[in-house]
């Protein structure tokens, strides 16, 4: 799903290949928050990335037409009937 959206500054898996990528967070109190990170839920919402590829993400989600992804995932906003 990346590479089709050209979303060259987002992962899943830190490494020393992109971890000068990766700023940290802070919590309301100033003190620095770890990095999520999940090794067994990883298709539901593990990457990192940052602001510009998200909205590269949100744009394809939004337009069908706009990347060659994007109906794929319009359909992951329909309610999926299963029983």
């Amino acid at each position: 799903m990346l590479e089709p959206l050209g979303m060259r500054s987002s992962f899943v898996t830190k490494d020393s290949l992109n971890k000068d990528k990766i700023i940290l967070g802070y919590d309301e109190d100033g003190n620095p928050s770890p990095i999520w990170t999940d090794t067994v839920l990883t298709g539901g919402g593990s990457f990192l990335s940052n602001a510009s590829d998200m909205i590269k993400f949100i744009r394809a989600n939004l337009n069908k037409s706009k990347t060659v992804i994007s109906k794929s995932l319009i359909r992951t906003h329909q309610q999926q009937l299963f029983g």
